[in-house]
């Protein structure tokens, strides 16, 4: 994974992989809808600014991005 890292922390904001797939993180706060994070969904949960890095990190096409985001929140 190669990407763009703005906060210092071991993630990136903007990036792709070895297979072409590529994410950026749109962090709009006061714009954008995240669920809320609850003892029952809370080992499902990734959170905004990671992932960009599970995305890239784990994952060759969009298609297979859509699959596993049915099981995220």
């Amino acid at each position: 994974v190669l990407g763009i890292n703005a906060l210092g922390l071991n993630m990136i904001m903007e990036g792709f992989n070895e297979k072409g797939l590529n994410v950026g993180a749109f962090y709009l706060p006061g714009f954008a809808y995240y669920d809320k994070l609850t003892d029952k969904n809370s080992s499902k949960a990734i959170s905004a600014t990671f992932f960009p890095m599970w995305v890239t990190g784990n994952f060759a096409t969009v298609a297979e991005v859509k699959n596993a985001l049915k099981d995220i929140v």
